[in-house]
C-alpha cells in the first residue's frame, strides 16, 4: 500500500524578478553632485560612470558609486551644473542590473541644477527720497522716514521677516504714528504709494516707548541673485500727533532674517540725525499787522502795510498774504475792489510788508479792515484774530462849510474836517 509524505519545511517566500531596474527620481546635492534613484536594490559592480549621461544640456558623468547603505541609491559625480537649468539623467538599456541580473531598459528622470543659497548685504538706502537730515513734517502726513535697500549675491534670497524699532523723543509712539508701512521702490527713488508695492500687512507699533518694535513677517520676498532692491519704511502722522514730537526708525543686525538664504551682518540702520528724523509741526503759526494800527487815518498815494509772523519752534514761516476789506463790502485785489475776498501776497516772512495804493479822492468814505494770514512750511494757517479796523483815507483838503461874524472884528469859519 503506498504512503504519501508532505516536506514539513517547504521553501516559502520565493519570487520571481525578470525585470530590471526603473529610474524613479534624480536630485541634485551640490553643483557637482546628483543623487538617482531606482525601484529596486541593483548589483555594484553593473555601476559605472559611463551608463550615465545627462543632457539639455549636457554634462560629464564624472563617477557613479552605488550607495551601500541604500541600494536603491546612486551618487553621481558631474561637471559643473547651472543654477536652476533643467537637466535629464539617462541609463542606457542593458547597463545598470539589478540584484538578480536583471538589465534595465532605457530608463530617465529630471533634476534641476544646484541653486547655492544666496546671502544678502543690507545697508542703508542712498535715493533722493530718503531724508537726510531732519524733516519738519505735518499732520495727516505719510512721510518715508528711512530706507533698506538689500542685495542678494550668489543665489537668491527669500526675506521671511522685517523688523522696525519706532524712536520718538516724547515716547508716544502709537499715538504719533498711526500706520506703518513697507515699499518696495520701483527704481525711481522717490517714495510713491502705487507705482511703489507695499511689502506685507500695515501694522501699528507695539507700545508708546522709543525703541518699541513692530514685526513684518511671513514676507516671502525674494530678491534674485545679483539684483538690488531697496525698501521704504513709511510713516503715518494722524491728526492728534504731538506738536514737537521728532520721529524716527532703527533696524539692528538681526532685525532681518531670510527663509532661504542668510542675510549677512550689518551695523544698526538708524534714521537721519541719530534717529530724530521727522519734527512733527502741529500748531499753526501766527500773524500780526503792526502799522497801521486800528482807526488810523492814511494819507498820501500809497501805504506801505507792515507786520510780523512767527511759527515758533516749528517749520518756519512760507508766505505771508493780506486781505484789505472795505465797508462797502469790496476787497482789493491789488489793482482794484471786487466783490470776493481776496489774499495779496506780501514780501517777506518773519517780517513782511504789502504797499497798498490810496485813492487820491478819499476824504474818509470807507472805512477799511486789514487781515493778516500766514502759512508755515508744512501748509498750516493761521490768521491774525485781531485785525486792525476802521482805518480810513484821506487825500483830500478841508473845505469851508460856513462862516458866521460874531462882531464887527471877529468871524467864526466851519471847515468840514
Amino acid at each position: 500500500m503506498g504512503r504519501t509524505f508532505t516536506d514539513p519545511t517547504p521553501n516559502t517566500n520565493i519570487t520571481v524578478d525578470n525585470t530590471g531596474p526603473a529610474m524613479v527620481s534624480a536630485v541634485t546635492i551640490d553643483a557637482t553632485h546628483v543623487d538617482v534613484v531606482f525601484d529596486e536594490d541593483l548589483s555594484a559592480a553593473s555601476i559605472a560612470a559611463g551608463d550615465f549621461t545627462i543632457v539639455a544640456p549636457d554634462l560629464t558623468v564624472t563617477g557613479a558609486v552605488l550607495d551601500g547603505a541604500d541600494d536603491t541609491l546612486v551618487h553621481l559625480t558631474t561637471s559643473a551644473q547651472g543654477s536652476g537649468t533643467s537637466y535629464t539623467v539617462q541609463a542606457a538599456g542593458g547597463v545598470v542590473d539589478d540584484i538578480y541580473g536583471n538589465g534595465n531598459t532605457a530608463t530617465s528622470a529630471n533634476f534641476t541644477g544646484f541653486a547655492p543659497a544666496g546671502s544678502i548685504a543690507v545697508s542703508q538706502g542712498v535715493d533722493v527720497g530718503r531724508p537726510s537730515v531732519q524733516q519738519d513734517i505735518g499732520v495727516n502726513t505719510v512721510a518715508v522716514v528711512d530706507e533698506l535697500t538689500l542685495s542678494a549675491s550668489v543665489g537668491p534670497v527669500t526675506v521671511g521677516q522685517i523688523v522696525v524699532r519706532g524712536l520718538d523723543t516724547d515716547n508716544a509712539l502709537t499715538s504719533n504714528i498711526s500706520e506703518i508701512r513697507l515699499f518696495v521702490d520701483d527704481g525711481n527713488g522717490v517714495f510713491v504709494d502705487g507705482p511703489d508695492v507695499q511689502l506685507g500687512s500695515t501694522k501699528v507699533f507695539s507700545a508708546d516707548a522709543s525703541g518699541s518694535t513692530v514685526t513684518f513677517g511671513s514676507l516671502g520676498y525674494v530678491v534674485p541673485d545679483g539684483v538690488t532692491r531697496n525698501i521704504w519704511i513709511v510713516y503715518t502722522v494722524p491728526a492728534g500727533a504731538s506738536d514737537g514730537s521728532i520721529l524716527g526708525s532703527r533696524v539692528n543686525n538681526g532685525d532681518i532674517t531670510a527663509t532661504t538664504g542668510s542675510i549677512s551682518g550689518f551695523t544698526d540702520i538708524v534714521s537721519a540725525d541719530t534717529g530724530q528724523t521727522l519734527a512733527i509741526d502741529a500748531a499753526a503759526p501766527s500773524a500780526n499787522t503792526g502799522d497801521p494800527l486800528s482807526s488810523a487815518v492814511l494819507t498820501g498815494s500809497t501805504k506801505q502795510i507792515s507786520g510780523t509772523a512767527s511759527d515758533g519752534t516749528g517749520s518756519g514761516i512760507d508766505s505771508v498774504v493780506i486781505s484789505i476789506a472795505r465797508s462797502d463790502g469790496t476787497f482789493w485785489d491789488g489793482s482794484s475792489w471786487v466783490g470776493v475776498t481776496v489774499w495779496n501776497p506780501a514780501t517777506g516772512t518773519d517780517t513782511w510788508t504789502y504797499d497798498w495804493p490810496l485813492d487820491a479822492g478819499q476824504n474818509r468814505d470807507y472805512t477799511y479792515i486789514i487781515t493778516a494770514r500766514a502759512t508755515d512750511n508744512v501748509g498750516l494757517i493761521g490768521t491774525d484774530s485781531t485785525p486792525v479796523t476802521a482805518v480810513t483815507v484821506d487825500n483830500e483838503g478841508a473845505s469851508i462849510v460856513s462862516a458866521s461874524a460874531l462882531d464887527e472884528s471877529t468871524v467864526d469859519i466851519v471847515f468840514d474836517e
